[in-house]
């Protein structure tokens, strides 16, 4: 990352459907992130779980079938971390 440019936003596209994906923008331009640096991984790591988190919400509350926020919460399933 010492090469590049400072990251000015970045954002989340394709909340609510099937395919998300985290893009940056800099001076240079915007990029789509396909991979992450070894040294980013537990920080990429985070946000890939809370950007599936939010997919999930999005997904629920998009549903017709979902009537109340009780059954968006049960819709997720607990993971234990070993």
């Amino acid at each position: 990352m010492s090469k590049s440019n400072p990251i000015n936003e970045w954002f989340i596209a394709g909340l609510g459907g099937e395919s998300i994906s985290i893009h940056v923008n800099t001076a240079c331009g915007f990029y789509k992130i396909l991979s992450v640096a070894e040294e980013y991984a537990p920080f990429f790591s985070n946000l890939w779980n809370y950007t599936n988190f939010t997919n999930h919400f999005a997904r629920c509350l998009l549903q017709q079938d979902k009537e109340n926020f009780d059954d968006v919460i049960c819709s997720f399933q607990v993971i234990k971390r070993d």
